[in-house]
């Protein structure tokens, strides 16, 4: 009788008589159990602790794909700077833009002049389309 018992003990659980509230409850606890690592755990095993390292290293990846871009026209190049420092680009660069060499490892360097006639090329183009 004790072995049937174990035995009966190992089977599944019953269908439930409830099945839109039964998939409810494991999404309910699914959605909490993700909420709390997403919020962080307080050991290294968490979520937020454990991408910390891939984040910076996309974020430096995609970062390295755009143009240096310079906000003087092209004729200005070497002979004008920026005057102030900007601060913001701190976190976005993590280096002041004073401190930029004048060629970036590989990024193509493009002035304002450039983008406007690249954005006018491409209206025209787009109205001679439609």
């Amino acid at each position: 009788m004790q072995s049937t018992r174990e035995s009966l003990l190992k089977l599944p659980k019953a269908p439930s008589n409830d099945p839109s509230n039964e998939i409810a409850s494991l999404l309910h606890g699914f959605i909490c159990d993700l909420a709390r690592h997403v919020q962080g755990v307080s050991n290294e095993d968490g979520l937020l602790q454990n991408i910390i390292g891939q984040q910076e290293h996309f974020r430096s990846t995609v970062r390295g794909t755009a143009p240096d871009f310079c906000p003087f026209e092209k004729h200005h190049a070497g002979k004008k700077t920026l005057s102030t420092r900007l601060d913001f680009l701190v976190s976005e660069e993590g280096i002041y833009v004073e401190d930029h060499p004048a060629d970036r490892k590989g990024q193509k360097r493009i002035y304002v002049d450039e983008v406007l006639d690249r954005a006018q090329r491409y209206v025209l183009f787009e109205s001679l389309g439609s």
